[in-house]
């Protein structure tokens, strides 16, 4: 776990309030109540777990806030939550701004792939790939991460026929074909339209 604050933009700050994340009002924050009805938790408390935040594009809201806590704490969230028994080796970091703790980019995507419907966030890792680490968001997933990070780097490859940098990994070690058909219902668009590509900062 990194503790280090992140100084978050305007526009980051409307996706998290569109999230119901947070509430910002006349442009301050307020972070939600941490601990909700009957003795449950709304978010995992700063050390036992962090709530996914997809920074790259506005996809955030496209599903329900997820978090991924410690295993001890099944069952208490009032948040949806993933129940996880490695923690310690996950990205993420206590934000006394927003009252809660999120994940580095890379390991929110890696999350989603491996955890969440990671469809509408697919354009994000398309058109973004300048503003994270490829290999990382790979290392940090789970197995049905990996595979479909692996058909979103072939079909890619299948749909332009160029060589564009997906980082070093080789996706040809993973077993990607049952994900193609999704990927490429989610991202065909994305990859072929060029004048898409995201330049912005997070």
């Amino acid at each position: 776990m990194r503790l280090v604050e992140k100084v978050f933009s305007r526009e980051a700050l409307e996706r998290l309030a569109s999230a119901g994340l947070v509430a910002v009002e006349g442009g301050v924050v307020k972070p939600l109540a941490c601990r909700g009805g009957g003795g449950r938790l709304v978010f995992p408390p700063a050390h036992m777990g962090y709530v996914v935040v997809p920074w790259l594009k506005k996809a955030l809201g496209a599903s329900p806030p997820l978090a991924v806590a410690d295993a001890r704490l099944k069952g208490r969230l009032e948040v949806e939550a993933v129940y996880v028994s490695d923690l310690g080796e996950r990205e993420f970091y206590y934000s006394p701004y927003l009252g809660f703790s999120v994940c580095s980019v890379e390991q929110c995507y890696a999350d989603i792939l491996t955890f969440g419907e990671p469809g509408p966030y697919l354009v994000d890792l398309v058109w973004s790939r300048g503003l994270y680490d490829v290999d990382k968001v790979y290392e940090l997933a789970g197995e049905r991460g990996r595979r479909i990070l692996a058909a979103l780097v072939v079909w890619d490859m299948v749909l332009t026929g160029r060589s564009v940098s997906w980082g070093r990994f080789d996706p040809y070690r993973e077993e990607f074909e049952e994900w193609l058909d999704y990927v490429a219902k989610w991202a065909t668009w994305a990859i072929l339209d060029d004048g898409g590509v995201d330049r912005l900062s997070i």
